[in-house]
């Protein structure tokens, strides 16, 4: 079985556990880009993957039901991606939840890259369109 964290109810921090899918949130406004990464994940079973197309969406989705994972576009109506991931961070519940940035644009990466001394990792991958 594989390994996922879920929030620990007594304690409000993350710990690991080996049950049920990984449940991911993609939060992306473009329809097409959404629907793709769901159909990736999700075609292997392992996975459950529920999309919300704005930032504050995204901040009402988590605190409703942290998620194992969450896929971020920078780019989002209302609060943009920073913003949601600034504010996931300041609360306790969602605070380890892993966060993937996503954004079309190179020069925001850069942004990214000096935006939180906290992070852990980041990579830029460049993804080209046909």
């Amino acid at each position: 079985m594989q390994q996922v964290q879920t929030l620990d109810s007594a304690s409000t921090r993350w710990k690991p556990t080996t049950s049920g899918p990984t449940r991911v949130l993609v939060v992306e406004d473009e329809h097409d880009i959404a629907a793709l990464i769901k159909h990736t994940l999700e075609r292997g079973g392992d996975a459950r993957v529920d999309i919300v197309s704005s930032g504050d969406d995204a901040v009402r989705a988590v605190t409703e039901a942290p998620p194992h994972l969450v896929i971020l576009d920078l780019n989002l109506p209302v609060l943009s991606g920073f913003e949601v991931c600034r504010i996931l961070r300041s609360r306790p519940a969602s605070a380890e939840v892993p966060i993937i940035m996503l954004t079309a644009r190179t020069g925001e990466l850069d942004r990214v890259s000096g935006a939180r001394p906290r992070r852990r990792r980041l990579r830029h991958q460049a993804v080209q369109h046909p």
